[in-house]
């Protein structure tokens, strides 16, 4: 093990420490580590350039512009109203969300699905003036 190799565990033991205990945000912390990782010489700025994968990020804007869409003309409300109510209780309310949530996963990819229904999910508990974070957390 040379000197760099050395240093390159010693920043990412540093930088998963200061994940762990969120002494900064994980964001921060991982930007941190990249730079670092070059200042060090472990990895080249090419290298970093080669480890974004662009493609994913066009279908994540991609989604982001549908879901964006569908929000605004009003789906997510029509959905929230005939969910609830065909449900009849929030508990089934969040089943039907659930079992939605599956059979979208289904279809498209697990980023699409989770971008789909935080946005239906916060959209219809604003209509609905329930709390979103109970939906979503479960």
């Amino acid at each position: 093990m040379n000197a760099v190799q050395g240093l390159a565990g010693l920043v990412f033991v540093i930088i998963f420490i200061l994940i762990g205990i969120e002494a900064i945000h994980r964001t921060h912390a991982a930007m941190l580590g990249a730079f670092l990782f070059v200042f060090i010489g472990a990895i080249t700025p090419d290298d970093l350039l080669h480890f974004i994968d662009l493609e994913i990020l066009a279908v994540i804007l991609g989604l982001f512009l549908l879901v964006r869409g569908a929000e605004r003309s009003g789906l997510f409300q029509l959905l929230a109203v005939q969910i609830m109510r065909n449900s009849g209780s929030p508990t089934m309310f969040a089943v039907i969300l659930l079992s939605f949530t599956v059979i979208l996963a289904v279809f498209v990819s697990n980023i699409g699905a989770m971008l789909i229904m935080v946005s239906i999910t916060i959209t219809m508990a604003r209509s609905l003036k329930i709390k979103p974070q109970t939906l979503l957390i479960f």
